[in-house]
């Protein structure tokens, strides 16, 4: 399409006469005239917002975070108990210095990290039994916290059926109850049952359309 579009503010995809960086054509030529380069084309404006997308930790790893945390503090905590006892003690300052550091590198859980990963390890392995490939280690957890698995609309990609939601005969636009290829459903009118004439009309229109 070579002429301008009247409509302003599109999308890219009603942008039809538009050739954007990366665009394949298979046959035919013509002349372009470039009015964006770099990262002010659409394709470079794409790559900066996925690169300015935040990396949200999973719930394990913010656990782990405020456990972090919490030993942290009970490691100061204990430290500043320590060294108080040992100067009411009369112990002198290296020997204090020294207790503090074995008693804080001992509540240290170092082996807390390898223990994560093996688990996780471990549930990559049973979710590859049942055909579930996961790509990486903290995928595991987060969907062992998933309540809500949203997917395409018409399951295309999912389960490979693509299922009639609306009917339009020209005149008249009704709803299509039922799911998949199971022979089940209803046509309504506003949710409410079609009469006859209309559930007619509507039969022969798509028996028009399958037979074109």
């Amino acid at each position: 399409m070579t002429q301008p579009i009247p409509e302003e503010n599109l999308t890219p995809g009603d942008q039809k006469n538009m050739v954007f960086m990366g665009t394949h054509y298979r046959e035919r030529s013509g002349q372009r005239i470039v009015v964006e380069t770099g990262a002010k084309t659409v394709l470079g404006q794409i790559a900066r917002e996925v690169k300015e997308l935040s990396v949200t930790q999973t719930p394990l790893q913010q656990k782990i975070g405020k456990f972090g945390r919490f030993i942290g503090l009970l490691v100061l905590g204990s430290a500043v108990a320590i060294a108080a006892v040992g100067i009411s003690l009369g112990m002198s300052v290296v020997e204090i210095f020294k207790i503090v550091v074995a008693a804080s590198v001992a509540t240290v859980p170092e082996g807390l990290p390898i223990v994560v990963t093996v688990t996780m390890a471990i549930g990559i392995s049973r979710m590859a039994k049942r055909n579930a490939i996961i790509r990486k280690l903290p995928a595991v957890e987060t969907l062992g916290s998933t309540t809500v698995i949203c997917s395409d609309k018409t399951g295309t990609l999912t389960k490979n059926e693509m299922t009639v939601k609306v009917i339009y005969d020209g005149r008249h636009s009704c709803e299509v109850t039922g799911t998949g290829y199971e022979p089940k459903g209803e046509i309504l009118h506003e949710w409410e049952h079609t009469d006859p004439e209309v559930r007619e009309g509507l039969l022969r229109w798509c028996a028009s359309d399958a037979l074109q």
